[in-house]
């Protein structure tokens, strides 16, 4: 598993009172071919992954499997040290912006923010 996230824990409403909805993601640049699995082979994954850590008893109520190949952004111990190195290169070009999920960011949430951040950077340099 690469990642989980409690969605009814970010977003209400996401899940019936009493239960959560966890999303759990697999594949990814490291395990491509987790892609490959069948549905109840990646569900059962994820059960035997979370069950022993967050002392879940039994199967899902409810399950579905999507499937994004190639779909998001996946940075490495490496990439805080790219994205100073490119900081330091974007202070040569006044009014050259980057956003978005390959440099700051990767759910949703956080690229809206950085999507903010360099929207308030570029008023800020309008503004001189």
């Amino acid at each position: 598993m690469n990642a989980c996230t409690w969605s009814s824990s970010k977003f209400e409403g996401r899940s019936p009172s009493g239960s959560v909805l966890i999303r759990a993601f697999f594949g990814g640049a490291r395990d491509p071919e987790a892609a490959d699995l069948s549905d109840d082979e990646l569900v059962g994954l994820a059960t035997s992954e979370l069950s022993p850590v967050l002392s879940i008893d039994g199967d899902p109520q409810l399950a579905r499997v999507y499937r994004w190949r190639k779909a998001g952004a996946q940075h490495d111990v490496t990439h805080p040290a790219r994205m100073e190195q490119l900081r330091v290169r974007l202070e040569r070009h006044p009014g050259l912006f980057v956003t978005g999920s390959g440099f700051r960011s990767v759910g949703v949430p956080d690229c809206i923010a950085d999507g903010r951040a360099t929207a308030v950077a570029a008023s800020t340099l309008r503004e001189r």
